[in-house]
């Protein structure tokens, strides 16, 4: 997903990449968005992302991501939402 306005052939600094990581997180949540799917992302960004809203760093919905999901104990993940 890149910016609005941006094409594909922007490369982004690692703090570009936070900058509107931390933006569109806080757009979703101020639009009423509270939980959302992720089928998966280059270099697990999205797991990443998904452990900095859990811990506290960054305002955002929570995340499923399902790309690694298969690899986790099914058991283990459900607990996690339950």
């Amino acid at each position: 997903m890149e910016p609005v306005g941006f094409g594909t052939d922007k490369k982004f600094s690692l703090m570009e990449k936070a900058f509107y990581t931390q933006k569109h997180c806080e757009d979703y949540l101020h639009s009423g968005v509270t939980f959302i799917r992720v089928l998966g992302t280059a270099n697990d960004y999205d797991m990443q992302i998904r452990d900095c809203i859990d811990s506290g760093l960054i305002q955002g919905p929570h995340m499923l991501c399902l790309w690694k999901m298969h690899l986790y104990d099914r058991r283990s993940w459900l607990a996690r939402w339950n």
